[in-house]
């Protein structure tokens, strides 16, 4: 069963309890406080269920700037391992230039204690983090 934690322009946090993880479903393009906001509160979901698992539906999101960039690379994966996060899973976004910014984000991140998997499908995500 999916339960919507929150919602906004750039999209929704939701938990799925089926699976006991977080999924953050992206919507266009966001930036600054208002993208970092979504993923804040995602990530405060999580720590409160005591949650492991994190599941980006980047698929529609629009491509991230550079600010935004390193802020995932320098702030927010770091603190998502820090407070248990071990599993990061992104469904791939469908515009190329979306997915080089994110895959740009993830090879600026050094050493965590964070596996990161990307899918192009979101059921093969679900039942890939259903498995952990």
């Amino acid at each position: 069963m999916t339960k919507y934690y929150y919602q906004s322009e750039n999209g929704t946090v939701e938990w799925l309890d089926n699976i006991k993880t977080v999924l953050v479903v992206w919507q266009g393009f966001s930036k600054g406080e208002s993208h970092r906001q979504l993923a804040e509160k995602a990530l405060t979901l999580a720590v409160s269920k005591k949650c492991y698992k994190w599941l980006a539906d980047a698929c529609n999101m629009g491509m991230l700037t550079p600010e935004d960039q390193e802020w995932w690379a320098k702030v927010m994966l770091p603190k998502m391992a820090q407070m248990g996060i071990r599993y990061n899973v992104i469904v791939t976004p469908k515009s190329m230039l979306t997915n080089i910014s994110v895959k740009q984000t993830i090879m600026k991140v050094g050493k965590l204690e964070l596996v990161t998997q990307n899918f192009d499908d979101l059921a093969e995500a679900k039942a890939w983090l259903a498995s952990k």
